[in-house]
């Protein structure tokens, strides 16, 4: 595969501007997690990138959705599909996210702690995290179960376990 120039020369403009300008910072805006009646969880992960995380995105530098997609396997030992990733979102199926038991009519369901510190715990063993402030506590997260009930989280770094009866 042939490099142009233009694109190398991008990337070391773009690298010196990373280590001589400001800190750039990937921002948690929003997180839903709707779980679904067999415990899977559909997650809308919406979040604000700057100048620089975006062109390292569009280069293809990182590839967010295969990275997306092994840090949340290995963080979570569940299998996670990544359904899509834009600028500005991330789409993903967490299979088996909640535990359900049934018990004489009623459905109880068991979402799992979620810690946002780990994830950018996580972030430091990347390249970018000299030049990437990484806040992973989403601005505003809502778990909605089943039959619509929802719990809501403003900034909060941790969400604790749920449990929820249908």
């Amino acid at each position: 595969m042939m490099v142009r120039p233009i694109g190398i020369i991008l990337v070391m403009i773009l690298c010196i501007a990373g280590i001589a300008g400001p800190v750039s910072a990937f921002r948690a805006e929003q997180l839903d997690i709707r779980i679904q009646e067999n415990g899977d969880a559909d997650v809308q992960f919406v979040y604000g990138l700057s100048w620089f995380e975006n062109v390292v995105v569009f280069l293809r530098v990182v590839d967010p959705a295969q990275q997306l997609e092994q840090e949340l396997e290995d963080y979570s030992g569940k299998d996670v599909v990544v359904q899509a990733v834009t600028g500005n979102a991330a789409t993903l199926r967490i299979i088996t996210f909640a535990s359900v038991h049934t018990d004489t009519g009623s459905v109880t369901y068991r979402t799992p702690e979620l810690q946002f510190m780990d994830a950018a715990a996580i972030a430091q063993k990347y390249w970018w995290a000299n030049i990437v402030k990484v806040d992973m506590r989403p601005v505003h997260t809502v778990v909605t179960f089943p039959d619509g009930y929802a719990e809501t989280f403003e900034n909060a770094a941790t969400v604790p376990v749920l449990t929820h009866t249908v």
